[in-house]
């Protein structure tokens, strides 16, 4: 009864789905036709061919299509589901089964004589169950319409892909176009013969929106309501008229009704007037209007006072970004500073800044020689709605490093409009100077950046320090030729760009003092990853990306060197003297991977997976530096 009951619900599968697979096959060839003809005219409609068609070739078109498609519905008639019969030869032919084990399952045994006989029965039962032995694998195949037989030039693939084109083509007025084919566009037309009309609207480009093409919408009659057009705020309107007398263009807006004049290029003008008299012997009148769209209203296109076509239209607002700090800033072991935020825009951030600004206010009547300092924030990707960015800078070599400073982030799109984060209070990050000598260097040069007023007295301080015992505090003769070099620079400057120049020979000399040729090795690498970081930020051609590259890779060796040698020359750590060659030299494979890895991205295109290769190599540098013996230093510092 089981083994029955398990056959039986088979069998009744294997019908369900063979008549869905004869189904389909008949009912497909009968509906293509009818389809076609609906689609004929959905394209038809869908780029705007009716409106510039006369009346009666439209409802000629019309009514051949009218015809063609109660032709077409006629196949579907004669339609027929099919049989149980079929059903069972079907899956027997698709199945490959002989002896026809399914049909054997509905037969029945016929009686002529009208007498029971046992013995037919019996055998009549054993045949059914030896047929039922062979229904272990029931298939009904696939539908197979066996269109291409009857469609061998594929007009169907020629509609399918004309209807998608029309879609797009159409998109934004699909009903409306539709309902063209069944309004009268006598008026209309008439008012195209006498010249020609081309209305668009332009979204900004940082929208990536398509254009809006208000001519072939056609406008609003006197009988018809037209559905508000939505375009972005800043779009801009461009209606150009060929043929039309005296034509202006009105905007009405919540705040008013602006009149636009015809702007009117001559040479353009004597161009579209030539082909008009060559091919219609009209008007010859031509002129242009623009204007950007930031309020919902209406545009209205008038011949006179005659209004001659309308567009309703509603406006996108495009808030401003906004950006705020997803951690507090975060200072690195060699003084970096490190900011962590998230930015969002309805089209993407198109910029961003960090805006550092002292808290102590400067002298009255101060003079200062450098700007406050301003950190380019790198944007997590290109026209991302939102998402979260992090950025290192190197202020240490700014004036205002190591004293209290306010900073705030500033995001601006492309529209020019900004959001501003919360302010918060840190201490500008900066190097540490342990020598004596350095000190006395940065805090001249301190003093001289933030008041060019105190010339004379740095140039003096200068003085002294190098002519005061100069063999006892300054034992380096190189770094005292340097020093008297400054001090006349600065003496003699007479101007502001000179006394910058010695504000930059006050570090260079201060950072050999501290640490030798490692921390200008240091300086160096940190500005070619500035200006590796502010190319892959612009996006830079490949031949800039590999130029800077290897200047990155010239840098970075120099540093490493730099390091091993003054690991080498730390006598009193034999421990670093051991162990910190083999740490750096697995860091440098490390750090030549990663720059391999980052051109080949930056040359693919992945800019902002580069731009996140470049930061992680600044961190490892970064903690490479922790190996620095820096207590034995101190100890020989002079």
């Amino acid at each position: 009864m089981q083994q029955e009951s398990e056959l039986d619900r088979k069998l009744r599968y294997a019908h369900f789905k063979a008549w869905l697979v004869i189904s389909w096959e008949r009912f497909w060839p009968r509906l293509l036709p009818l389809l076609g003809i609906i689609s004929v005219f959905l394209i038809l409609s869908w780029l705007s061919a009716w409106p510039i068609m006369a009346n009666p070739v439209r409802w000629l078109v019309l009514a051949i299509l009218a015809g063609l498609a109660i032709w077409a519905i006629r196949p579907l008639i004669g339609f027929k589901f099919p049989t149980r019969p079929e059903l069972n030869s079907h899956i027997e032919l698709t199945s490959q089964l002989v002896h026809r084990p399914v049909s054997a399952q509905d037969d029945i045994l016929a009686d002529l004589s009208g007498n029971e006989d046992a013995f037919s029965k019996a055998l009549w039962s054993e045949h059914r169950k030896r047929m039922a032995t062979e229904l272990t694998r029931l298939s009904s195949g696939v539908p197979n319409p066996k269109v291409a037989s009857r469609d061998p030039f594929a007009l169907r693939a020629i509609v399918g892909l004309s209807l998608v084109v029309a879609l797009f083509a159409g998109w934004g007025n699909l009903a409306k176009n539709i309902g063209d084919a069944f309004r009268n566009h006598s008026q209309q037309n008439e008012q195209l013969a006498n010249g020609r009309i081309d209305a668009w609207i332009k979204p900004p480009s940082y929208s990536n929106r398509p254009p809006v093409f208000l001519s072939r919408a056609n406008g609003k009659n006197d009988d018809q309501q037209e559905q508000a057009i939505l375009v972005p705020e800043n779009s801009e309107l461009v209606v150009r008229v060929l043929g039309v007398e005296s034509p202006t263009v009105r905007i009405s807006t919540a705040a008013g009704t602006a009149i636009l004049e015809g702007d009117r290029n001559e040479e353009e003008v004597a161009a579209n007037a030539t082909k008009a008299r060559n091919k219609t012997q009209k008007k010859d009148n031509a002129a242009s209007f623009t204007s950007k769209l930031n309020q919902a209203g209406v545009i209205a296109l008038y011949e006179g006072e005659i209004e001659r076509k309308s567009w309703s239209f509603s406006v996108i607002p495009d808030e401003a970004p906004s950006i705020e700090f997803s951690g507090e800033p975060e200072t690195s072991v060699n003084g970096q500073l490190t900011l962590n935020y998230s930015v969002s825009d309805e089209y993407g951030v198109a910029k961003a800044d960090a805006i550092i600004s002292p808290l102590k206010a400067p002298e009255q009547n101060a003079r200062p020689l450098v700007a406050h300092p301003e950190i380019q924030l790198s944007l997590p990707s290109r026209r991302s709605k939102q998402g979260n960015g992090k950025t290192s800078k190197d202020l240490s070599a700014h004036p205002l490093a190591g004293s209290e400073v306010s900073i705030v982030l500033k995001a601006i799109d492309d529209a020019g409009q900004s959001g501003e984060s919360a302010r918060k209070t840190i201490t500008l990050p900066g190097r540490v100077f342990t020598k004596p000598l350095a000190k006395a260097l940065i805090f001249e040069r301190r003093r001289l950046a933030l008041n060019a007023n105190e010339q004379s007295n740095v140039a003096e301080m200068l003085d002294v320090i190098t002519s005061t015992h100069p063999d006892v505090f300054i034992q380096n003769l190189a770094h005292y030729t340097a020093m008297r070099v400054a001090f006349r620079h600065i003496k003699r400057a007479n101007s502001d760009e000179a006394l910058r120049e010695g504000l930059e020979l006050l570090w260079q000399i201060a950072l050999s003092v501290e640490n030798g040729d490692l921390s200008l090795a240091e300086q160096r690498l940190r500005d070619a990853q500035e200006r590796l970081a502010e190319a892959l930020e612009r996006g830079a051609s490949d031949e800039e990306i590999e130029q800077l590259m290897q200047e990155l890779r010239q840098a970075m060796n120099e540093f490493l060197q730099e390091l091993q040698d003054q690991f080498a020359r730390n006598q009193q750590n034999q421990q670093a003297q051991q162990m910190n060659p083999n740490s750096q030299i697995l860091r440098q494979q490390d750090l030549e991977e990663m720059l391999q890895r980052m051109e080949d991205l930056a040359k693919s295109g992945s800019k902002d997976a580069a731009r996140e290769l470049l930061r992680q190599m600044q961190e490892m540098l970064n903690n490479l530096q922790m190996a620095q013996p820096q207590q034995n230093q101190q100890q020989n510092d002079p």
